[in-house]
């Protein structure tokens, strides 16, 4: 029944990121959200022409939007920053007093874990 109803919609790149994920639903809600460009940031906020100040409540400068708010942001980046950093000096220690050096992927999903598990 379900493949009679069902009409072959297209693949998105981002199911296994919400789908089957060990996130919180809150994570995986939000994550949703702005892979779909939905979240209330101030400039939909402003398109939907509510009378609120449109600048990014992190750096005071530029107007927040989606991609501001998670990557052009300067505090944004300075977050991505540390916790790259983080990662290759744990990876970094990994490899010289173990002998162990990870894929990249399972560095990547070994953080996504430790991300969501905190997030609970």
């Amino acid at each position: 029944m379900y493949k009679a109803l069902h009409l072959g919609g297209s693949q998105v790149q981002w199911k296994r990121i919400v789908c089957n994920s060990k996130a919180s639903p809150k994570a995986i809600f939000i994550t949703w959200l702005a892979l779909q460009n939905r979240l209330p940031t101030k400039e939909r906020l402003l398109s939907w022409n509510l009378n609120i100040d449109g600048v990014c409540e992190f750096c005071q400068v530029q107007d927040e939007k989606l991609s501001l708010l998670f990557f052009e942001c300067y505090y944004s980046q300075d977050i991505w920053r540390t916790v790259l950093l983080q990662l290759v000096w744990l990876q970094r220690n990994a490899s010289v007093f173990s002998k162990q050096f990870d894929p990249v992927d399972n560095v990547v999903r070994r953080v996504l874990f430790i991300v969501a598990c905190r997030n609970q």
